[in-house]
């Protein structure tokens, strides 16, 4: 299981505890947590961005998707996943997935718009059923 560690502005930060810790979390904050449940594909990159960033009033640009989050830890492993620890709101989660195929050098982009991730938190296990069209 891999675990990231990132400050940044209010708007986010990844924990480096697991959500089964028993608390911790501060008040409007909640877990975020991918599971890699592609098979023989690693996720090489995972992007979260807030439904209505305040930053970008008319909308995002297009191909805008802020930092990839585990990109210090490395791949996601099959099997493995990541938490992370965000404000509650509404999100949209970009994961890219390679596969470990030397026949399949493409990329495949997972995304899940409107994310409503409350105190309860949100788990999502990507599989290929996810894959963008």
């Amino acid at each position: 299981m891999k675990w990231a560690l990132f400050v940044l502005p209010a708007l986010f930060a990844a924990c480096a505890s697991p959500p089964d810790d028993g608390g911790g979390l501060e008040p409007g904050m909640a877990y975020l947590n991918i599971i890699n449940d592609l098979g023989w594909y690693d996720i090489t990159a995972v992007y979260y961005r807030l439904v209505n960033d305040p930053r970008f009033p008319d909308g995002y640009p297009e191909s805008y998707w802020d930092v990839n989050r585990i990109y210090h830890e490395g791949p996601l492993e099959p099997g493995e996943e990541i938490t992370f620890e965000v404000e509650q709101d509404l999100y949209d989660v970009r994961c890219i997935s390679l596969s470990r195929h030397p026949g399949d050098p493409d990329r495949h982009y997972h995304t899940r718009y409107g994310a409503d991730i409350t105190q309860d938190g949100y788990t999502w296990e990507v599989t290929r059923d996810d894959e963008d069209e």
